[in-house]
């Protein structure tokens, strides 16, 4: 190990601006030993002010922003060696105040409040779903509302990638207290939940919003040779590709 520095000093401290490499172990790294530099401000040989730190060799892991006394704190930009990347604000080394995490690894992003390095507060999470194989559309899980210690609590609503929605009261990821939860196709139920069943208030009910389309195809039919046979095969090709269609008009 051995750290080479270059850079103002004040009193036999690093103070001022100036660039330090460190070859040494560390916690904050995943190699057992690795070439670790930092260039930015520094106050009484700490980090402080704006600075950029690199904890290996080859930059895939930074920390672009604001430090205090060694530690990540205002605003700043972590690069993880994942390719996770978070941009926000931080407090004492964790995620703090409004921030945006994208988990690349797990096709996810969250925007909105952190505390001590949870989601907590008011936000918004989105998780993306694949659909099949040589599909041009991608459907989304999404969450927008309270969060408590990292989980969904408080209220909010979650839109299913199915179409389906719940609003309502939330409590530790799961349906608790009141709210109402609508089905793709207009039903809808509504009560109080716990712990994600429905205890009291059941409802169904016809949505008047439900989308409905009318295919009038009587002028077609009236030439064909055999009306009932091609009408049997129109129905056949549209249920055949209801699924597709439904996917394709989501987005419209």
């Amino acid at each position: 190990g051995g750290n080479v520095y270059e850079g103002d000093v004040v009193d036999g401290h690093r103070h001022g601006k100036g660039k330090l490499i460190m070859v040494m172990d560390s916690d904050e790294v995943e190699d057992d030993s690795a070439v670790i530099t930092y260039e930015g401000m520094w106050v009484n040989g700490r980090r402080n002010g704006y600075g950029v730190l690199m904890y290996d060799s080859d930059g895939k892991q930074k920390y672009e922003g604001e430090w205090l006394d060694d530690e990540r704190h205002g605003k700043g930009t972590m690069y993880y060696r994942s390719g996770n990347v978070y941009r926000g604000g931080w407090k004492r080394g964790k995620h703090h105040g409004y921030g945006q995490m994208m988990w690349y690894t797990k096709n996810e992003v969250y925007v909105g409040e952190w505390q001590h390095g949870v989601q907590h507060g008011q936000g918004e999470h989105v998780w993306f779903v694949e659909v099949q194989s040589g599909s041009p559309f991608q459907t989304q899980n999404r969450y927008k509302g309270m969060w408590e210690g990292g989980m969904r609590h408080g209220h909010g609503q979650f839109d299913y990638a199915d179409g389906s929605v719940y609003k309502g009261e939330w409590a530790n990821n799961l349906k608790d207290g009141e709210g109402k939860y609508t089905y793709s196709d207009g039903r809808s139920i509504g009560g109080t939940f716990s712990k994600d069943r429905l205890l009291s208030g059941r409802k169904f009910r016809d949505s008047s919003a439900a989308a409905e389309v009318v295919l009038s195809i009587d002028d077609l039919l009236g030439e064909a040779e055999d009306p009932a046979g091609e009408l049997a095969s129109i129905k056949n090709t549209l249920l055949q590709y209801m699924s597709e269609l439904k996917q394709i008009f989501r987005y419209y």
